[in-house]
């Protein structure tokens, strides 16, 4: 079974990515902070990010996430950045930049150096509204985004005003498609290969 180092400071990006490859692959937890580049584009932070952290750890078999934000109206603003913007300006301020559009999507990326370090990069995308205001109370431990983010799933709640029965079948359609299951089917496809 493929060995897989999860480097994150985030124990719900950890849980959430152990959950889908259990029965796949063993994996760990390298909580360690690796410095992000300024890119607007996930997938040019996750790819520095990796190479960072083998850079840092020495290791293979490592994998890194990371996510975005990203306001049409606001030209693709605050996009990998953020989690800056959220501590700097916060959610309230970001809401008032928008005017008019208020189309906005998550843009997800997760970079994995296999054993022969070669680097693969897994990408998604979820597409959504933003919300006139703050609302809800329950962020699942995630970002004060959920209470702003308005998934076509149920256009009358951002994702902090769901209930646990609401909660889980938006989580079972985002995984069909997410950087994740790509990741997953990967994973699946090289220990077949590998076992030929």
């Amino acid at each position: 079974m493929t060995q897989l180092k999860i480097i994150t400071t985030n124990r719900n990006k950890f849980k959430e990515l152990s959950r889908a490859l259990e029965g796949i692959a063993e994996v760990k937890w390298v909580n360690l902070q690796i410095p992000e580049s300024r890119d607007l584009d996930v997938v040019d932070v996750c790819k520095n990010k990796l190479w960072l952290a083998h850079k840092i750890t020495g290791e293979r078999n490592i994998v890194v996430e990371d996510r975005g934000f990203y306001i049409n109206e606001l030209n693709g603003f605050p996009g990998s950045m953020v989690n800056l913007v959220l501590q700097t300006i916060g959610i309230e301020r970001i809401i008032k930049l928008v005017e008019k559009d208020k189309k906005c999507y998550f843009k997800y990326a997760l970079g994995y150096l296999d054993e022969n370090n070669k680097t693969h990069f897994f990408t998604s995308v979820e597409q959504g509204m933003l919300a006139e205001n703050v609302r809800g109370n329950n962020d699942r431990g995630w970002s004060p985004l959920m209470n702003v983010f308005i998934s076509p799933m149920f256009p009358k709640k951002t994702l902090a005003e769901l209930n646990d029965e609401e909660w889980r079948k938006y989580k079972e359609v985002f995984h069909k498609n997410s950087h994740i299951s790509k990741f997953v089917e990967f994973i699946l496809s090289d220990r077949q290969a590998s076992s030929c």
